[in-house]
């Protein structure tokens, strides 16, 4: 639902970082910071077309049996709100962590994280080994 499909990101020169080349480099930081506004261009795109569907329907007039109906597509619309609105928060964070050169370092351990988990999730600020241990922390429940 929420997702932009990553398939389709294609970096304008082919390129695809590894985990072989230097961590951060110009290039690579490039290509995450494309990455990252193609995501949040997705989302917001995302996001106006789910409110457009929303303000057409909410100008019919509603039947008593299809009002339970639309209060519940009004609650999971909300909840994709804020899921829409915390990855965008997440990924405005990324950008300004390239800015400031902190990108693709663990918060937790301060070790470049993965550049095959950045390039799954471009936003996260964990790398693999600091989310283990902060979920055994937690009794083992995911973060």
């Amino acid at each position: 639902m929420l997702e932009v499909k990553m398939k389709e990101f294609n970096s304008a020169d082919g390129y695809s970082p590894s985990e072989s080349e230097e961590f951060m480099s110009e290039i690579m930081v490039g290509y995450f910071k494309s990455k990252l506004n193609y995501l949040k261009d997705g989302l917001l795109l995302r996001d106006s077309d789910d409110a457009l569907v929303v303000d057409l329907q909410s100008l019919k007039e509603p039947d008593l049996n299809d009002r339970a109906t639309m209060e519940e597509e009004a609650a999971l619309d909300l909840k994709n709100k804020e899921r829409i609105a915390k990855s965008l928060n997440g990924i405005d964070i990324a950008l300004e962590k390239i800015k400031s050169g902190d990108y693709g370092y663990c918060e937790e351990s301060g070790e470049p994280i993965s550049v095959m988990r950045l390039d799954a999730m471009p936003a996260t600020i964990y790398s693999i080994e600091a989310l283990k241990k902060m979920e055994k922390a937690n009794g083992n429940r995911p973060l």
